[in-house]
């Protein structure tokens, strides 16, 4: 008896300590953390672009058919659609189904929209992990899980219910990313993979654009595995699969509007070294981040020499440690890139854009970070327990800032108070906060925040109109008129709403014909502004002479 039982408790012991050691055990560990972080967002309300783009999205009402041929600024209603500067469009039908289904489910409720954004992110997580064993990096997988899980930046993506997209991109990508490295592996070639892996892709770009260079980093994993012709199928499959989607985006929605290109080039070091020093200083975490507009050409020149001299000494070491940080690097490189066009037209690093992109920092930081650990961990114990101590607080701190930043999407008041104390010089923070004070108090707390905003940028169209509206409600016509004179030259003329409001200024003063060309412009821009039509009607139609004949 005595030998059995002490038999049981030695084999409890073990389990118990195999547990304790299991990669498993610590994604649940991670998974629980996220999930109590991230929870609180349960009961936010929407914001931002969220009522705009989902309660308020005509499209969710009609047949589904229809709304997957519909490009993303045709699902909101047409008066802000149309002053959107420069004018350009998105194809995202798979955001656009699962935003579907939620009205299916609960009726686009605030909580459900929530929820669904939660459980995106723990699938995401759960793949990210799975791709990191398939990269074979060891206990490194446990890191790049922990910070792809509880980074600060990745807050936007999942509070933002708008920022659907980015989710779902994400989880379709690394899927697809992990497939193809999966099936590099087989002595054999594997179809059916390859199909699954291109599906995959294909429903990353259709839920945002910004996977469209997958291939690249998938190509490199690939390179590790199988040489020259053999991945001529796989490259083919991811070709392909980016040509269908351009295709059904042709047919649904146009191009920006400007040369983007350009300033993308242009600034994009910036733009890099941004999203670098976030990710291991994530303390400026808003939506009103704004980029430097300079050329920093020293900035290029090192960026560039730096990624030429990695790709060299990988090539010529071809170890699976600088394989590995070189692929990440590339996939950080890579899928930010398509990023960059909205950055240098907006001008604002929003955190969602890194969503995905954070995966490759990830790689190359924990492996770098594991090589050292193994040199320092031959150091003295003092200098070693410092080192655990310091990675301890960083640790702690990660996810501090995440749980605090959660808040902070509460409420729109919150989100931009919380901008404009990030980015006091963003125009967009500003309006943003006004526009919010604006439905809740009234003009009084809201027209000192346009007028900083427009103080900050003469481009801030909305804050100009609204500027306006204020200052006519309080009387100052001669001063609102001003205000829309100015949103309409900064949106090349194409603001109905500014029109329409100009049209009330000059009634006001007694202006009928003035009026009346403001109310026809606003109509020329937006065909079915009833309003509009209502004043047309009211105003400028002359009443007609009746003539009765005997």
């Amino acid at each position: 008896m005595n030998n059995s039982s002490e038999t049981s408790t030695t084999f409890d012991t073990a389990v118990f300590h195999r547990l304790a050691h299991s990669e498993f055990t610590y994604l649940a560990l991670i998974l629980f953390v996220h999930i109590a972080i991230w929870f609180n967002c349960y009961s936010f309300d929407l914001v931002w672009d969220d009522v705009p783009e989902i309660t308020d999205n005509p499209l969710l009402e009609e047949n589904i058919w229809h709304g997957l041929f519909v490009g993303q600024h045709r699902q909101m209603k047409q008066e802000r659609a149309e002053w959107i500067k420069p004018v350009h469009d998105s194809y995202r039908p798979i955001r656009f189904v699962s935003y579907k289904l939620d009205l299916m489910a609960h009726k686009l409720s605030p909580q459900g929209l929530h929820i669904h954004n939660l459980i995106l992110s723990i699938l995401a997580i759960v793949i990210v992990f799975w791709a990191g064993g398939t990269l074979q990096i060891g206990r490194a997988r446990l890191i790049v899980t922990a910070l792809f899980a509880f980074h600060p930046v990745q807050v936007e993506s999942i509070a933002y219910v708008s920022a659907r997209g980015d989710l779902l991109s994400a989880i379709f990508a690394l899927l697809s990313f992990t497939i193809y490295i999966h099936e590099s592996k087989n002595l054999k070639r594997n179809y059916l993979l390859i199909a699954l892996g291109m599906i995959s892709f294909i429903a990353s770009i259709a839920s945002k654009e910004s996977s469209l260079l997958l291939p690249i980093p998938v190509l490199l994993a690939m390179a590790r595995y199988q040489k020259g012709k053999k991945l001529i199928i796989p490259g083919m499959s991811l070709i392909a699969a980016a040509i269908i989607w351009w295709f059904l985006r042709s047919k649904v929605v146009t191009s920006i509007g400007q040369d983007t290109i350009t300033p993308t080039i242009k600034y994009a070091p910036n733009y890099y070294l941004t999203y670098v020093r976030t990710f291991f200083l994530p303390m400026d975490c808003s939506i009103a981040r704004q980029t430097i507009k300079s050329a920093p050409i020293a900035s290029l020149l090192v960026i560039a020499a730096s990624y030429i001299a990695l790709s060299f000494v990988t090539f010529k070491k071809k170890t699976v440690e600088l394989q590995t940080i070189h692929l990440g690097v590339t996939f950080f490189a890579t899928l930010l890139l398509p990023s960059l066009v909205v950055i240098s037209v907006t001008g604002i690093a929003a955190d969602r854009y890194m969503y995905l992109p954070i995966f490759g920092l990830a790689i190359s930081s924990s492996v770098i970070g594991v090589r050292l650990f193994n040199i320092f961990k031959q150091l003295t114990p003092v200098l070693k327990w410092t080192i655990y101590t310091t990675l301890t607080a960083y640790g702690l701190a990660l996810l501090w800032v995440s749980y605090n930043q959660t808040t902070t999407w509460r409420s729109s008041i919150l989100l931009y108070s919380h901008a404009t104390k990030q980015e006091p010089d963003s125009p967009f923070a500003w309006y943003g906060l006004g526009h919010s004070l604006m439905q809740t108090q009234g003009c009084e707390a809201a027209e000192p925040l346009f007028q900083k905003a427009t103080t900050l940028s003469n481009a801030a169209i909305s804050a100009w109109n609204n500027l306006g509206v204020c200052q006519l409600r309080r009387g100052a016509v001669q001063a609102a008129l001003l205000s829309f004179q100015q949103a309409i030259n900064e949106s090349d003329g194409l603001h109905p709403a500014a029109w329409f409001n100009m049209g009330e200024s000059h009634v006001l003063l007694g202006q009928t014909p003035d009026a009346c060309v403001a109310y026809r412009n606003a109509l020329r821009i937006k065909p079915d502004y009833v309003k509009a039509q209502n004043k047309i009607h009211s105003f400028c139609h002359p009443q007609k002479k009746v003539t009765h004949y005997e």
